[in-house]
């Protein structure tokens, strides 16, 4: 296409100068137009020549520029990767070291929350439950838990009164009622809510006690020395039973008389199941006290519910 559009410009420009020239010019300037039609056409060959090789280089300078661009891209994705994979097992070699010291610490969080779980004295697993029947002859094995754990215990002796409550752990909690003599000539023996664990391994130990008569307060209550049983306490049954026909609501069963107070007559604690009057009840344990008065009444004073898992 090139070759034919220089031919055209050539003879156009023959034409003009066939114009121009004289007859006897004719020979001359043909073969003069001949010479510069050849160096014409030789000159634009050259040129198209050179444009073509210049187009051919061209090409090849951009295909050796795309193929550098996709080896570089090639080298930096290879780069990429490669930095890639170094950090990927970074992470898992530090992950890898650090699973062992999670494992420990969370094996360590777990057993000392297990720990607690056993030893605290609210809130453990499975809650308290009310034993109903408290006699120790009725309660096995609370009693063989209760005479592990102060079976080697110098200072005092414990009589234990009653059995109230259990819980499961991992083991058992016991809730014993005991009279706590200390072993000293004229003791005063005082009554505490005594906490007794045992574990899987049948071993036991005292967890806590709470206070419920302490024969070292002035003018307070002072623990029955005797027989603890309601039967066994006449005038502490006549009272109790006067004044609670007065109460509603609630059903309080005399269990044992724990401790006698002197005021305007007598006051006895007395150890009372109690069990609200409503559909499906929940029987708890009540501390009640009643004055037995002067005249031969009586009234009931102070009630305290016995919440059990709380020690000292």
């Amino acid at each position: 296409m090139k070759k034919l559009m220089v031919m055209t410009m050539v003879l156009a420009m023959v034409s003009s100068l066939a114009a121009c020239g004289t007859q006897n010019d004719t020979t001359v300037a043909k073969g003069s137009t001949q010479a510069n039609v050849e160096t014409v056409l030789n000159t634009t060959t050259t040129a198209a020549t050179t444009a073509s090789a210049a187009s051919a280089s061209g090409t090849t300078v951009l295909t050796t520029a795309l193929t550098t661009t996709l080896s570089e891209t090639a080298a930096v994705t290879t780069e990429a990767a490669t930095t890639l994979a170094v950090t990927t097992l970074s992470t898992t070699k530090a992950t890898a070291a650090n699973t062992p010291k999670a494992a420990k610490t969370t094996a360590a969080k777990t057993t000392k929350k297990e720990e607690e779980e056993t030893m605290a004295p609210s809130g453990m697993v499975g809650g308290w439950s009310v034993i109903t029947d408290s006699t120790l002859d009725k309660n096995a094995a609370a009693k063989n838990a209760f005479e592990k754990a102060v079976g080697g215990m110098i200072g005092a002796s414990y009589e234990p009164l009653a059995v109230l409550g259990t819980q499961i752990v991992s083991g058992n909690n016991y809730c014993i009622l005991c009279r706590i003599t200390p072993v000293v000539p004229d003791a005063q023996p005082t009554v505490s809510l005594v906490y007794i664990y045992e574990d899987l391994q049948g071993n036991a130990k005292m967890l806590g006690e709470k206070k419920v008569i302490d024969s070292g307060l002035l003018g307070g209550f002072t623990a029955v020395s005797g027989e603890t049983a309601i039967e066994k306490n006449a005038d502490a049954k006549k009272a109790f039973d006067t004044a609670t026909k007065q109460l509603d609501g609630v059903e309080y069963e005399a269990e044992a008389v724990l401790g006698t107070q002197i005021v305007a007559g007598t006051n006895y604690l007395i150890l009372c199941k109690a069990t609200p009057v409503v559909l499906n009840p929940q029987t708890g344990w009540s501390l009640v006290t009643v004055n037995a008065d002067l005249s031969g009444g009586a009234s009931v004073g102070d009630i305290e519910t016995i919440e059990l898992g709380e020690w000292e």
